[in-house]
């Protein structure tokens, strides 16, 4: 387990998430606070599936982390929440190209490992920090220093495929074909060019290609 400090949040989740409805009343609870979904010790299981259904149509919340370990290519982590009174501790969005997740602080969730790679380790920030090892007067009692914004702990790295969401996915399916022939070629393909590398499997032109009439 790694804790990282410092100073001062899908489509493809229904992939690998158990159905709310199979979710025990404790666990949907537990859900339902991660997403800060208001409820009271009265609200009914049927009645709080539709509230945290309702949120998670408008947002990508990261899932609850349940079992013992994330699935593969996730990553188990918590979002420490911020000790100043003041601080609303509402969730925090990461995004990485089209996959965006919204976080919430002070529970453990599991998160795309790009986003935790891509996002939440590169979200970094300078603060001033006084350095009482020197003399008042020293221009060195003050110095500027690097760390992460959203202090966080890492629990577990399930080491697996890249996780897409819709967007990703029909990008691919649209244009992966493309970009791969771009690359063993050098160029992009005409339609034609398109069609006959993606009939051989994307593994290039057939040999008898340029042969073949127009």
């Amino acid at each position: 387990m790694e804790t990282l400090s410092g100073q001062t949040n899908h489509n493809d989740n229904e992939q690998r998430e158990p159905s709310l409805e199979s979710l025990s009343m404790p666990d949907l609870r537990k859900q339902a606070s991660a997403m800060n979904v208001p409820f009271t010790r009265d609200t009914t299981k049927q009645e709080l599936l539709q509230l945290v259904k309702a949120v998670k149509d408008r947002k990508n919340y990261a899932v609850t982390a349940l079992g013992e370990r994330p699935p593969p290519g996730y990553a188990r982590i918590e979002l420490m929440k911020n000790p100043d009174p003041s601080a609303s501790n509402i969730p925090v969005t990461f995004s990485v190209n089209t996959y965006q997740v919204f976080i919430p602080r002070g529970v453990q969730v599991d998160v795309p490992i790009k986003i935790l790679r891509g996002a939440i380790m590169n979200s970094k920030q300078r603060i001033m920090r006084e350095n009482r090892n020197v003399e008042p007067t020293s221009p060195n009692r003050y110095e500027f220093i690097e760390v992460y914004s959203y202090p966080f702990t890492v629990y577990d790295i399930h080491e697996g495929p890249d996780v897409k969401n819709t967007y990703e996915l029909l990008y691919n399916s649209r244009y992966g074909a493309r970009k791969k022939f771009r690359e063993i070629y050098g160029y992009w393909p005409n339609s034609q060019e398109e069609r006959a590398f993606k009939a051989n499997k994307c593994e290039g032109l057939p040999n008898n290609y340029y042969e073949q009439p127009a």
